[in-house]
């Protein structure tokens, strides 16, 4: 199972692949709606990239506030996916 660090590093490089994130530093705290202009198909794309990082299947009903989201949500929600494995 991987540690926080190292989630966080796997979802960084997903934003990274799936996002234009020019000029924004990413943090915990970053609001992936608010302050990287996120959409639907973003989210789509994000979800599709922390499957393949994190070899976990997200459910498609997750309960997720897609525009309060965070970096921390998605690191908290990987490793919550981790741990029911």
């Amino acid at each position: 199972m991987l540690d926080r660090n190292e989630v966080y590093s796997k979802i960084i490089e997903a934003i990274e692949n799936s996002l234009i994130v020019e000029n924004v530093e990413l943090s915990e705290e970053t609001h992936l709606v608010n302050d990287l202009d996120a959409d639907s198909i973003d989210f789509a794309t994000l979800f599709m990239e922390l499957e393949e990082v994190s070899d976990k299947k997200i459910p498609d009903d997750i309960d997720i506030s897609m525009k309060d989201i965070t970096i921390g949500d998605l690191v908290d929600l990987v490793i919550e996916l981790e741990s029911k494995a």
